[in-house]
């Protein structure tokens, strides 16, 4: 509650009381303690405060960051689990940070604490069970948090958002390499050796001879037709897209079904950590190799084998061709036969 004090070699009374985002303020109230009138009129603005303070109080436990964060999360996300996912694992670490930061409710935030936040995240914080990130991981969250402030202006719970026009740019990401014929036997030979789980040889195989997503491989049998030779991926961003199987694969997938399997595989939580650990522990990880290697792996091959961008495109389910460029590593070698065949 705010309180009227004296200050040594002061004429007036001074006011303690807290804030609107909870801060202890001291400040003159400009109103003699000598004057009865004026001291009526200190009293008055005490209670003024004391009553601001009240009214703060009594919204503290709505507006705290536990309190909707997450049902917000679910009731925007819920139809689309992996986004969910990606969401709740940001917030996790967004959450650690305001807690260390003492940031109970979205009014607190300023665009300093924002910034901070980077140098935070990316050095990592052990005893709060946050682990170091990179640069673009950091900015991302932030991205999350933006959003998550965006909801708190709607509902009352903050007057601006401090998260807006940051301007953080974005690292360059390191180019993830195309695969060799000696990495993808080291691979498969490690998965063996080190008895690795089935789930990881599966959605392996399906990748580097489909090119398709970490997630799109864990799909129904049902989508996998045998006769046809095609198989239904369900895409990034909620599409479903259809290819025709790699022959290599088909003997995989009838083991499967006639195992009456319902899923190629089952992904655990996280499933590119478990790649990752994976790559760092047989030393493909100061290639730079991730998961993701077997996606870049097939488009070069293809394209490298000449197949027409077109279809290549068709077959991983890319829509733009300035994206399915990016994932092309074509070397000097691939484009020496069309430069001898020049003629000027």
């Amino acid at each position: 509650m705010a309180s009227l004090y004296k200050r040594a070699r002061s004429p007036y009374w001074w006011i303690k009381y807290r804030d609107d985002i909870n801060e202890v303020q001291q400040e003159s109230t400009g109103f003699r303690h000598g004057i009865p009138s004026e001291t009526r009129k200190a009293q008055v603005l005490k209670n003024e405060k004391s009553l601001q303070e009240l009214q703060i109080n009594k919204h503290t436990v709505d507006e705290s960051w536990d309190s909707w964060v997450n049902d917000f999360q679910n009731s925007r996300y819920s139809k689309s689990p992996d986004t969910l996912k990606r969401y709740q694992n940001a917030w996790t670490n967004l959450a650690a940070y305001l807690r260390d930061k003492a940031i109970s409710r979205p009014r607190q935030l300023t665009y300093r604490q924002c910034e901070e936040y980077m140098e935070w995240r990316t050095a990592g914080n052990i005893p709060l069970g946050i682990y170091k990130c990179c640069h673009n991981n950091a900015r991302w969250e932030l991205k999350i948090l933006h959003r998550i402030m965006v909801q708190a202006i709607k509902r009352g719970y903050a007057t601006s958002n401090p998260c807006a026009s940051l301007g953080i740019p974005k690292d360059k990401p390191r180019e993830k390499p195309e695969l060799s014929d000696d990495d993808i036997a080291l691979i498969r030979e490690k998965l063996r050796t080190l008895e690795k789980p089935e789930w990881m040889r599966v959605c392996f195989e399906i990748a580097i001879h489909q090119g398709c997503r970490l997630r799109e491989t864990s799909l129904p049998l049902s989508k996998v037709d045998l006769k046809a030779r095609t198989i239904q991926f369900h895409a990034k961003g909620g599409r479903d897209f259809t290819a025709p199987i790699h022959p290599k694969l088909i003997p995989m997938l009838e083991a499967m079904k006639q195992a009456k399997q319902k899923l190629t595989c089952v992904l655990p939580a996280m499933p590119s950590k478990h790649w990752f650990t994976f790559f760092k522990q047989i030393g493909l990880h100061k290639k730079g190799v991730s998961f993701h290697c077997t996606r870049v792996t097939v488009i070069t091959r293809l394209i490298r084998a000449g197949e027409p961008e077109n279809k290549v495109k068709k077959i991983v389910n890319h829509a733009s061709t300035e994206v399915h460029r990016i994932y092309q590593r074509l070397g000097v070698d691939d484009v020496r036969a069309s430069l001898d065949a020049l003629v000027v």
